[in-house]
């Protein structure tokens, strides 16, 4: 497991808010399994 900078948190955070605002879908798949739909969303 690779250490994250704060920038990057940052970043991946962004990222997931701003796709779970519109995307129903991926707010299920946070909730179910929250790896692999921040996994999925920054890849």
């Amino acid at each position: 497991m690779s250490e994250w900078t704060a920038e990057q948190m940052k970043e991946v955070a962004t990222t997931v808010v701003e796709k779970a605002k519109t995307d129903s879908a991926f707010r299920a798949s946070l909730i179910a399994d929250p790896h692999a739909a921040i996994q999925a969303a920054t890849s």
